[in-house]
């Protein structure tokens, strides 16, 4: 978009453009979507939900206006000078911006237009500043404090342009101070595409405008592009609602070079108040990449008024000689000051030649009073063209540019607005459903998972207890026993494991006392899986300190009857335990604690665990009867121990030999904690 001055004599008439982008703090606040906050059982119904909500955004952003690339091939902005990357937020700025506010005038707002990256092919944003802060210098030299964002990042912009509100006041100078830009090869900068200030009901033309370091490279990148008042974002225009792409652009081209200027007539039926002219360029042919195509060099303006009881048009103003230049994908806006007026005459010269020939053509002329069209509809004419193009001059005012519904500037930019609003809580919404979806499935493998193991100790259970009591003539016991794990099993594994060691003090005889041992073991493994069960899955998120706490407790319910050493040395680091990772280090352990409870006949036992910043050590180590590492017999499950371990880069530790006991354990840094794995290991029961 271009903003241009108008002039008579010292009589100036800036065209004004406004650009930007409600951002206000309450747009910028993160919206607040937490799924590890959602019960596990209620996934699939928020996931149905959130699938509702994303389908009813998805359905009003096909409904709003969006940014397109441009076909603007030169005057890409500002970039700052490149400094060497800095890791703490400097004290003073690194770079600063100073704009001159015109006439030293009011300021409401602050529009900063983003760069646009043309490395790439969809052309997203560029070097949006990070940390930042916005002053305004009064007439005395005092500064006030306007936007602060030195505290946190502000938020990608992408390519939408971003609009600040400032305290309301007359300033001489408006500073931009950036503390952090974008980094790239170690390198910080920051790059804009424009800038602009509005007063009250316009933007103001700036004229001057002081960086403290750039990187200039003409004709794409200046300081002074920065108020060119050319942007990147195109024209303000939204698909057709029919979603068909109209060519209902005029375009005339001549046999040769014309130098006889073109004279358009707008008649708007009637006297109406014209605040802005715009000027919409029109779209090229296929296969011609040419920015504002048959796009005129000058215009002299006219407007007319409907004197009621006259024949007779009465001259409002106008006469004054207008530079527009090329203004690539983007429009000219020029102030009329809200005059009524029927008739709009345009006097157009200096023609592009493309080819050998002189084109002229317009996507769409345009008079607006605030939000509202005035000329949709108009009638046109043209006393320098011939009859044949007539018809086709009505194209002009027909609501179309480039085949698309033209907006007023003001609500393109509110819808502009909602686009982004929408657009951020669409892509916090999808980022919910990968995060339930992950967390749905690993606990479905997880549950899975440790349902088959603690079901086949159960199973076991089941299966000795009834062995067991039969043997001895207890069926009525053994139908109790069945039921009441059927109903609570949780609770009746304690039952038979009281059971069990009653039997075993009223018991003689070495193979009933053997199997009565194993029988007590299974129980205490059955009711310590249930346990690592319910306290894994109702754990939405786990950290490390919390993790070391339930393998001693696991030890001291398994290893019931031998004396536990137990020696934790801990600095919690704020570590999260991923759900996989938490499901390795729960089965290592548990085989760990098995094999002494089962194989080791131990009378002492001592678990060692360090956690520190960087690693995480764990033994355990007994007065048993050892064995021959070289010679491990099948069902002690060393091997997925030592799986377990290097999976997650760590050192397995194995230090055994017959009659001198044995130590078992691992150290894993800390880092091999944060991954995800899904690889699956023979136990050993």
């Amino acid at each position: 978009m271009v903003w241009k001055r108008l002039t008579k004599g010292a009589a100036v008439l800036p065209i004004l453009l406004m650009t930007g982008q409600a951002c206000s703090e309450t747009l910028l606040e993160k919206r607040a979507i937490d799924p590890n906050s959602v019960p596990f059982w209620n996934i699939p119904a928020t996931l149905e939900s959130l699938d509702e909500e994303s389908q009813r955004l998805r359905q009003r952003l096909e409904e709003l206006p969006s940014l397109e690339d441009s076909l603007q091939i030169d005057a890409y902005g500002y970039h700052s000078s490149y400094l060497p990357r800095v890791d703490t937020l400097p004290d003073k700025p690194r770079w600063t911006v100073t704009i001159e506010v015109p006439h030293k005038g009011g300021v409401q707002e602050i529009y900063l237009v983003p760069a646009a990256d043309r490395r790439e092919p969809n052309m997203p944003g560029y070097g949006f500043p990070k940390r930042f802060q916005i002053k305004g210098i009064d007439f005395d030299g005092v500064e006030r404090l306007l936007v602060d964002y030195r505290g946190k990042d502000f938020p990608d912009p992408g390519r939408l342009p971003v609009r600040l509100l400032l305290e309301t006041r007359r300033y001489e100078s408006i500073v931009l101070e950036v503390y952090r830009g974008q980094v790239e090869v170690n390198k910080e900068f920051f790059a804009l595409d424009e800038v602009a200030l509005r007063a009250s009901f316009y933007l103001w033309r700036l004229n001057k405008v002081n960086t403290s370091g750039s990187f200039d490279a003409p004709p794409f990148w200046s300081s002074d592009y920065l108020i060119d008042q050319k942007t990147s974002m195109g024209l303000p225009v939204q698909p057709h609602p029919d979603g068909r792409q109209y060519d209902q652009d005029f375009v005339k081209r001549f046999d040769g070079v014309v130098s006889e200027p073109i004279v358009i007539e707008l008649d708007l039926g009637e006297n109406r108040r014209n605040g802005e002219l715009v000027l919409y360029p029109a779209q090229p042919p296929e296969g011609v990449f040419v920015p504002g195509y048959g796009f005129p060099g000058t215009m002299t303006f006219d407007i007319f008024r409907d004197v009621e009881g006259s024949e007779e048009r009465k001259h409002l103003f106008g006469g004054w000689p207008v530079d527009l230049q090329n203004p690539g994908n983007n429009i000219i806006r020029l102030l009329l000051g809200g005059r009524e007026g029927r008739w709009l005459r345009l006097t157009f010269e200096d023609f592009p030649v493309y080819q050998g020939a002189s084109t002229f053509g317009f996507g769409e002329i345009e008079l607006t009073e605030a939000r509202e069209s005035m000329s949709r509809g108009a009638r046109v004419t043209s006393p320098s063209l011939p009859d044949s193009d007539q018809e086709a001059l009505q194209r002009l005012t027909d609501g179309l540019s480039g085949g698309r519904t033209v907006i007023p500037l003001l609500p393109w930019l509110d819808e502009l607005s909602a686009r982004r609003d929408l657009q951020g809580e669409l892509d916090d919404i999808e980022g919910a459903k990968r995060s339930l979806s992950r967390r749905w499935s690993e606990g479905i493998e997880l549950s899975l998972s440790v349902a088959l193991w603690g079901g086949a100790s159960v199973l076991l259970v089941v299966v000795g207890v009834g062995a067991l009591l039969q043997r001895r003539k207890f069926a009525a016991l053994r139908r109790t026993i069945a039921k009441d794990l059927h109903d609570e099993v949780g609770s009746n594994l304690g039952s038979v494991r009281l059971v069990a060691e009653r039997l075993q003090q009223d018991t003689s005889g070495p193979d009933a006392q053997r199997d009565l041992s194993d029988l007590v073991l299974m129980a205490r493994e059955a009711s310590a899986s249930l346990m690592d069960v319910v306290w894994m899955t109702d754990k939405r998120s786990l950290k490390m300190s919390e993790l070391v706490p339930n393998l001693k407790k696991r030890a001291e319910r398994v290893l019931s009857g031998v004396e536990l050493e137990v020696k934790i040395e801990v600095e919690p680091p704020d570590l999260e335990v991923p759900l996989a990772v938490r499901r390795q280090l729960m089965l290592f352990f548990k085989e760990a604690v098995h094999n002494c409870a089962r194989h080791s006949g131990a009378k002492r036992v001592r678990l060692e665990i360090e956690l520190n910043g960087s690693s995480f050590r764990l033994e355990l180590c007994d007065d048993g009867c050892g064995f021959d590492s070289a010679a491990l017999r099948d069902g002690w499950g060393i091997d997925s121990m030592r799986d377990r371990v290097e999976e997650l880069h760590g050192t397995f530790i194995l230090n055994t030999s017959p009659g001198k006991g044995t130590t078992v354990g691992f150290t894993i840094p800390l880092k091999g904690l944060l991954k995800v794995y899904r690889s699956g290991y023979q136990s050993s029961n």
